[in-house]
């Protein structure tokens, strides 16, 4: 076996190996260690090194629990799971880092994609004949708990929704081709929100006070629980110029002066439609054209009058309609946290937020765009998802938990007083 060194990596020694690894994310950075040392949690930086070089990192977690304490990889480790000797040796370390440091036992949860969908739950393509990921864990004794439908905000979800960035990236206009690539109704509100004058406005820390009452509002709304401010003004401090907060704003004014100006035009189609008919009743193109004509300007005046009506209930003349925070590393931006305001969905920001975002991925030749949490459910329910898929992409499913018991008999002890104690 090759003379491996365990050991923990300084922020710069992981930083190099981590941001340029293919299953890195925002989760494997050491502006994400900074974020977790705000909490009760002991975040450490460890790899593997051979011949000078890392050529396997994690960030372990370790959290006091009865009998020991839980150590956690969420997200890692990265390494290259097709090299076994390579896959044997860091586990066989991390076991015996593990009971030096005390862990009753060891949670495993590799950022590895295991299997990908369409949007409708048919499987494409099944990686573990690639990695062998699985059967190697588990040779090494590490138990597999099953990938469950559903939602968790405690890990990293386990069901994911991505685009790949990079056919788009070397077309010969990159933007007309990534609004190609998004499904029919991505299309189709992404032109209504050009049609409503929505606007896009960058967050500094001062504003995140107001993100929060965003988020907290679609939190109540939608019966979850919501990040608190300080971990909101801890993640921009974490992160840098690689966190990015954003508002969608309505101009009322801009709104109601473009429908107005669209309602004037057809008002004036429709008066050269009705003198075309005072000349000829019996001109179906003509009378068919004034029905279709009416109805658009029908639209136009109801917009007008509600955006009024907010406009008054507001009392201001530019809201906020929805905002969402990003987080940027070279290959990969992520979309983590949003939130909407209920009166203003029909004006659709969301979808103008989202076509921002992965223009400017685009412009920093990050090759994949990742929506992150869906539930994994296929029935048409999830509508997260539903959202998602507008923009095209595809489906990815990780391998889930893999435990790792470091104390045997303690761990069973502990095991066994959580399900007579329904923990």
């Amino acid at each position: 076996m090759d003379n491996y060194e365990f050991l923990e990596l300084s922020a710069e020694e992981f930083d190099a190996f981590a941001l340029q690894h293919v299953e890195g994310n925002f989760t494997l950075t050491s502006a994400y260690v900074k974020l977790l040392s705000g909490r009760d949690w002991e975040v450490k930086m460890i790899g593997l090194r051979l011949d000078d070089e890392v050529v396997a990192a994690a960030i372990v977690t370790s959290i006091p629990v009865r009998f020991g304490k839980l150590m956690q990889l969420d997200g890692g480790p990265l390494l290259d799971f097709g090299k076994p000797e390579l896959v044997t040796a860091f586990f066989t370390e991390l076991k015996q880092y593990a009971h030096q440091k005390g862990a009753l036992y060891l949670s495993v949860m590799p950022n590895n994609i295991w299997q990908t969908y369409t949007s409708d739950g048919e499987m494409l393509t099944d990686y573990e004949q690639e990695t062998h990921l699985l059967g190697q864990l588990k040779s090494l004794g590490y138990q597999h708990q099953a990938v469950e439908q559903g939602w968790s905000t405690a890990t990293a979800p386990m069901w994911q929704f991505a685009k790949d960035l990079r056919p788009i990236e070397h077309a010969e206009d990159p933007v007309a081709a990534l609004r190609k690539s998004y499904e029919k109704d991505g299309k189709y509100y992404l032109k209504k929100t050009v049609q409503f004058g929505i606007t896009i406005r960058p967050l500094q820390k001062a504003d995140l006070p107001a993100f929060k009452q965003l988020t907290q509002h679609t939190a109540d709304r939608l019966n979850y629980h919501d990040k608190s401010l300080d971990f909101y003004e801890r993640l921009y401090d974490a992160f840098g110029d690689q966190v990015h907060f954003y508002f969608v704003e309505m101009d009322f004014s801009a709104f109601i002066a473009g429908q107005e100006q669209r309602r004037d035009e057809l008002a004036e189609k429709l008066a050269q439609l009705d003198e075309r008919l005072a000349h000829n009743p019996n001109n179906k193109k003509a009378a068919n054209q004034k029905r279709e004509f009416t109805d658009q300007m029908n639209q136009h005046i109801k917009r007008i009058d509600e955006a009024q009506i907010m406009q008054t209930q507001a009392a201001a003349n530019k809201v906020v309609v929805a905002g969402a925070v990003f987080l940027e590393t070279p290959n990969e931006m992520t979309y983590l946290y949003s939130g909407t305001y209920d009166e203003y969905k029909q004006y659709y920001g969301p979808y103008a937020l989202q076509d921002h975002m992965m223009q400017l991925a685009l412009e920093h030749k990050i090759p994949r765009y990742n929506f992150y949490g869906i539930s994994g459910i296929f029935d048409g329910s999830d509508g997260v998802l539903n959202f998602k898929v507008g923009f095209g992409g595809r489906v990815e499913k990780r391998y889930g938990q893999f435990i790792l018991p470091v104390k045997p008999f303690s761990y069973a002890l502990y095991t066994g007083l959580k399900r007579i104690l329904g923990r």
